[in-house]
């Protein structure tokens, strides 16, 4: 069941974008280009396949249709 509605899943690849330049910039800073492209990954994944783990534990669904 889908949980991530069109608006979110914008948001979701503006914010992947971001964190990959975000990581690319703080490249020689490891640990923290890590953490930005695992958000990046985790973001892209949630909204092309429009279902967020968190979302379902919190009972929050964004998507207008199911």
């Amino acid at each position: 069941m889908k949980n991530v509605g069109n608006v979110d899943k914008i948001v979701r690849i503006a914010l992947a974008v971001l964190s990959v330049v975000l990581g690319i910039v703080f490249i020689n800073i490891l640990w923290l280009a890590i953490v930005l492209f695992a958000f990046a990954a985790i973001m892209v994944f949630t909204s092309v396949f429009g279902v967020c783990p968190i979302y379902k534990l919190f009972g929050v669904n964004t998507c207008k249709v199911e």
